[in-house]
């Protein structure tokens, strides 16, 4: 009787069960995926509207990164403006010397910085100045980098398809909240398809914006290739 009076005695009454709620992990703004959704355990009604609530604005801040990360200027969308082959005259000018190299190019060097190089027996020209370089090829093609400490921008013209090709790596963002996010590098690639006055934009997630001759902007992911108009300008 001893041992059952014992037993009895130190058995604990069950106590009131609450729900446990993990917080949830904000989605990278670099990656946007949703974070895994929160456990719960024995949740009453009111811990799973918190829940639910949780849910919703992870899913909504993961879009908005998602339009925020994935967009470029405005005025990146326009087709470039750079300026055609120089003129090779015979005749000799002023202001520049020339250096006559061994393999037969012929460099002029002007009073501003530019350096204008002449290929031998090519129609082909490299013009330097400042921190751009801009090759002219005899085929008709263009390609023109520009880099500092801020960014690199690799620009080539499809002469026989008419189109341009910009890569663009930015070292800042200067939208960013801290110093570590204005010194994370991202990139995108931009096409100007001449021929149907089309503009397509791929940006590091692999998603793609094409701004139509319509003014429809069309957004491709390319997990599935679904496609979904997200704006028309």
């Amino acid at each position: 009787q001893m041992k059952t009076a014992q037993r009895v005695s130190t058995t604990k009454m069950p106590g009131k069960t609450e729900a446990i709620i993990s917080k949830p992990v904000k989605a990278s703004p670099m990656f946007a995926k949703a974070s895994p959704p929160p456990v719960y355990i024995n949740a009453s009604p009111e811990a799973q509207e918190v829940k639910d609530m949780f849910v919703k604005e992870e899913e909504e801040e993961v879009e908005e990164h998602i339009y925020e990360e994935e967009k470029v200027p405005d005025e990146l969308l326009r087709v470039p403006n750079i300026a055609p082959a120089p003129i090779w005259n015979n005749v000799a000018e002023t202001g520049f010397s020339e250096d006559v190299h061994a393999d037969g190019k012929i460099t002029r060097k002007y009073m501003d910085g530019t350096r204008v190089t002449k290929f031998y027996n090519k129609n082909s020209f490299r013009v330097e100045s400042g921190s751009s370089l801009t090759m002219y090829y005899d085929n008709g093609d263009i390609k023109k980098t520009v880099s500092d400490a801020n960014m690199h921008v690799v620009r080539y013209f499809y002469s026989s398809a008419g189109t341009w090709q910009s890569n663009f790596k930015i070292g800042k963002r200067l939208s960013g909240q801290s110093e570590k996010e204005r010194a994370t590098k991202f990139e995108y690639s931009i096409f100007h398809y001449m021929d149907v006055n089309e503009v397509e934009v791929e940006y590091q997630s692999k998603i793609k914006d094409v701004y139509k001759d319509n003014g429809e902007i069309l957004r491709i992911y390319p997990d599935d290739n679904r496609q979904e108009v997200i704006g028309c300008k």
